[in-house]
């Protein structure tokens, strides 16, 4: 009965043990999820390739703002010029 009773409790613990193990991801699953990896990395290559777009548009930004700043100057100076010359010097 003892005998009877162990193997009962080894079996039901051994049938509970292998019931929890952990399972094998399905083929599908596995092929998903590798698929998934491969847009990952094709979505960060192209977060990459914005960033460098935007560095370099914000660097002619910076360009065509100086190239204001100076244009300005030289209208000014011109206008004064102008300005001279209207008054007759």
């Amino acid at each position: 009965m003892r005998l009877k009773l162990a193997l009962l409790l080894g079996f039901t613990f051994l049938a509970l043990i292998l019931n929890c193990a952990p399972k094998m991801a399905s083929k599908e699953t596995l092929q998903r999820i590798e698929e998934l990896k491969a847009q990952i990395e094709k979505i960060n290559s192209e977060i990459a390739a914005c960033e460098e777009e935007k560095k370099n548009l914000t660097a002619k930004k910076s360009e065509k703002i100086k190239l204001i700043e100076k244009l300005k100057v030289e209208r000014d100076s011109l206008r004064t010029l102008l300005e001279l010359i209207k008054q007759g010097y």
